[in-house]
């Protein structure tokens, strides 16, 4: 994710910090709401979920009230099947 924000904020400050505040507000909704997210088709199981951040992909799961980031990084469609 650093990479991604310094990327970001070599290109733009603004763009890197409105970037970094959406990331933190799904973040902190993912803690408060761990269902919030949309289950992942690929794996189709209720604890692991995904929200996005702009054109990011957050997969990440919750088991035993233990939040885990499985995977993080620019989301692009495969399938006709994904809606966003």
């Amino acid at each position: 994710m650093l990479e991604i924000y310094s990327y970001f904020l070599s290109v733009s400050f603004a763009l890197a910090d409105n970037w970094s505040d959406e990331l933190e507000k799904k973040l902190k909704l993912i803690e408060q709401f761990p269902g919030m997210g949309r289950i992942v088709p690929d794996y189709d199981v209720s604890f692991i979920r995904e929200v996005f951040a702009g054109s990011y992909r957050l997969v990440y799961s919750t088991q035993e009230d233990v939040l885990k980031v499985l995977r993080f990084g620019q989301w692009v469609a495969h399938s006709a099947n994904y809606n966003q």
